[in-house]
Formats: structure tokens, C-alpha cells, sequence
């Protein structure tokens, strides 16, 4: 097993806290692209692109699924 490899949740929290180094705030899109994993539930009529969007973030755009505490942490270190 490659221990050097990040799992989802590790790899989309590193790239929350880069949009948060970006933004100042934890969002759900990075260099232009949605952040999304296995929770595309939500219709997203006003992208022509993508048919679902990731539930685990707001109307908004920001991430709701757990404290932004540690995402900042993460972008500091």
C-alpha cells in the first residue's frame, strides 16, 4: 500500500484550504473547476457543463459539510 497517497477527504481538504489561501474563504471551485466527490445530488440548471453539483457545499459556494476550523488550520501550515 503506498502510504504517500491522500485519500478523498484528505486530498479535497488540501485543496479547500488552497482555495482558502486564494479567497480567504474555503470555496468550491479551484483554478476554475468545482471541487465535487460522490455527492453530486443537487440539479445545477445554470451551469450548461454540469448536469449535478456537490451537496456538501452551499448555494454560496462554500463548504458546509464540516468546520472550516481545520481548513484553515490546513492553509496555514
Amino acid at each position: 500500500m503506498n502510504k504517500t497517497a491522500l485519500w478523498c477527504y484528505e486530498a479535497e481538504s488540501s485543496i479547500n484550504a488552497l482555495t482558502i489561501i486564494g479567497t480567504g474563504i474555503p470555496g468550491w471551485k479551484y483554478v476554475g473547476f468545482p471541487i465535487v466527490k460522490n455527492t453530486l445530488t443537487k440539479t445545477w440548471d445554470e451551469n450548461p457543463e454540469y448536469e449535478f453539483r456537490d451537496s456538501t457545499y452551499s448555494d454560496r459556494g462554500v463548504v458546509v459539510y464540516h468546520g472550516c476550523l481545520p481548513l484553515y488550520t490546513i492553509a496555514a501550515s
